[in-house]
């Protein structure tokens, strides 16, 4: 990935920071943030308030088991099928999982199937035609010892799965 070209690309998402004992601001295109760590804890201040950010427990090698559905979005119900020995089959979910709304930039326009693995707190599609794409998945009340929970939050939007 060429970090340069996304930070060109989507300059609101990027910055750079100073730290320093504790403290620090991170300095982003429309203003300057502070911030500072108690602790295991991040504590941003914006807009007057601290907005505390706790560490997630790793979901790597996380496995799904089962179809698990969304809204209806695009004119149908959106679904993807897992199995625990980490395949997955797409149909329309992952289009709508990656928020890009332009058909032509979307890698997900055209549904299909592959091999999933969850790493970084992202889930990692490698379809069976080449294609990889990348979904945010922080875990939320995802336990790895229950690769069928009742549902899933996925995406940057935290958008969620229910088990069908």
């Amino acid at each position: 990935m060429n970090s340069r070209t996304l930070a060109e690309l989507n300059q609101r998402d990027w910055a750079t920071y100073t730290y320093n004992n504790g403290r620090g601001v991170l300095k982003m295109p429309f203003g300057e943030i502070p911030f500072r760590t108690e602790g295991s804890k991040l504590i941003i201040t914006k807009n007057q308030r601290d907005w505390p950010f706790y560490k997630l427990e790793s979901v790597d090698g996380a496995r799904f088991n089962g179809t698990y559905v969304m809204s209806q979005s695009y004119g149908k119900i959106p679904s993807i099928n897992f199995t625990t020995d980490g395949k997955f089959t797409d149909n329309g979910a992952i289009k709508v999982l990656c928020h890009d709304y332009i058909d032509c930039v979307n890698p997900a326009t055209a549904t299909g199937s592959g091999s999933y693995e969850v790493k970084n707190y992202s889930i990692h599609f490698n379809y069976n035609d080449g294609r990889k794409i990348k979904i945010a998945f922080p875990g939320n009340g995802y336990d790895k010892r229950n690769p069928s929970p009742s549902a899933l939050q996925m995406s940057y939007n935290e958008d969620k799965l229910t088990k069908q």
